[in-house]
């Protein structure tokens, strides 16, 4: 059972991996995407690992005991392969033509099917290691739950700002610090001065660096910030697009 209970979560972990693999390296779309605090994502992520895995735990249980599981655990050996390389081309480093996975998978069923018919002794050891390898992805699945735990926690400070194992001179990072400020403070109504002043310094960085304008490109910002706190002229996306919008439906009517 234990075995069975670490391939479900390994399973999970690598089925879901796409949802939450981008939260481990930063967040920046899943943070986009998400009106949720960090906090509650990461959790969420966790939940539904957990979830999955006793789902597919509880499936494979009742299934171990029906006369056809060998044939369905036949049918998983060839499907999951190909599935996961679905779930997780988008993190590949190439792209994959267009009708190279069903080729892929085809093959690989047929040469799992030979084998299977010509060397059944072969196909059982092979299924049987198949089967304990598949209990070390169970680390995978803990290592990828700590470090969403951990992210749950984390929050902008010094060290996010600039790349720690550079040595040469770098400009700051501050996409990490304005993301928190825009999806964890103002999202959910946090208006904070330490982050307006925040605004402010960055805002008086660019216009030193010879900015002629400001740009407020997200709808929460002037929530924080606006006309009075630049030297240069401040653009509100929002309250041009809301202007632009109540004049175009005035004048059609």
């Amino acid at each position: 059972m234990t075995k069975k209970l670490c391939q479900s979560l390994g399973l999970a972990s690598l089925i879901l991996v796409v949802n939450y693999g981008e939260l481990l390296g930063g967040g920046t779309d899943t943070r986009m995407h998400s009106p949720l605090p960090l906090t509650s994502v990461c959790l969420a992520q966790v939940t539904d690992i957990l979830l999955l895995s006793l789902g597919i735990f509880l499936i494979l249980a009742t299934l171990k005991r029906m006369c056809f599981y060998p044939w369905l655990r036949f049918l998983l050996a060839s499907f999951i392969p190909s599935y996961l390389i679905v779930r997780t081309q988008s993190a590949f480093p190439f792209h994959l033509r267009d009708g190279i996975v069903p080729l892929v998978a085809i093959a690989w069923t047929l040469l799992l099917l030979l084998f299977r018919l010509s060397f059944p002794q072969r196909y059982l050891k092979a299924m049987d290691l198949a089967s304990e390898i598949g209990v070390f992805f169970a680390l995978f699945a803990v290592c990828s739950i700590v470090q969403l735990l951990w992210v749950a926690r984390w929050k902008p400070g010094p060290q996010q700002r600039a790349v720690s194992w550079m040595k040469a001179p770098q400009p700051p990072r501050l996409h990490s610090l304005l993301v928190w400020i825009i999806f964890d403070e103002l999202c959910l109504g946090n208006v904070r001065d330490v982050s307006r002043n925040e605004f402010r310094r960055i805002i008086g960085t660019l216009v030193q660096q010879g900015a002629q304008a400001v740009i407020l490109g997200c709808t929460e910002i002037s929530m924080l910030v606006g006309t009075t706190d630049s030297a240069v002229p401040v653009f509100d996306t929002t309250s041009i697009h809301a202007t632009k919008a109540a004049e175009w439906a005035m004048s059609e009517q």
